[in-house]
Formats: C-alpha cells, sequence, structure tokens
C-alpha cells in the first residue's frame, strides 16, 4: 500500500508534520493521532496546534494571507490610523 501523503511532498498533513518530529528523536511513527493512544500520541495532539499557531505568527506567510476591499468607513475614533483617502487601515490575522 502507498502512503498518499508521500505522492503530495508540499501538503503534510499534521500526522506526517507529527511523524517527521517524531523520526527526529528516534520514536516509531504514529498510524493516527489519538489523544489516549501512546505518549507520543498524547505529546504530538498536545504540541501540534499551538506550535502551528505560533509558527504561523511569526512572520507575514503568504499562504496565509487574503486581501479584500472594504466598504468607506464614514464614522472613526479619533486616533485611528488612516490612509490618505480617509479610510482605517485595519490589519487582521486570521489562523485557521
Amino acid at each position: 500500500m502507498i502512503n498518499e501523503s508521500l505522492l503530495q511532498p508540499d501538503t503534510p498533513s499534521a500526522l506526517d508534520i507529527c511523524n517527521a518530529a517524531l523520526s527526529k528523536i528516534g520514536e516509531a511513527p504514529l498510524d493516527a493521532l489519538i489523544a489516549n493512544e501512546s505518549t507520543a500520541s498524547r505529546l504530538c495532539v498536545l504540541h501540534y496546534h499551538p506550535a502551528r499557531r505560533e509558527t504561523l505568527c511569526m512572520a507575514r506567510w503568504t499562504f496565509a494571507a487574503t486581501q479584500t476591499t472594504l466598504d468607506s468607513v464614514s464614522a472613526q475614533a479619533k486616533d485611528s490610523p488612516k490612509s490618505s483617502e480617509g479610510l482605517m487601515v485595519v490589519t487582521i490575522l486570521l489562523l485557521p
């Protein structure tokens, strides 16, 4: 049986990433991320999403950004940053 994640090396799953980390420390790979299966699995479930979120916040990753045009804003706070057109400039980071 062929591991399909090997056919798409540019899109690793959470399990692929955890198994890569486990291989670096000489641990056996996991079959699934199940919180109560083993110590390694519990630790991967515990740490994967916080580490992912922290990594996404480290830089302005182009794959994690979306731009959109907003409607004009009529009322603004006194100290809000404004562009030359009088629109408030806002940067929003959305984490999946």
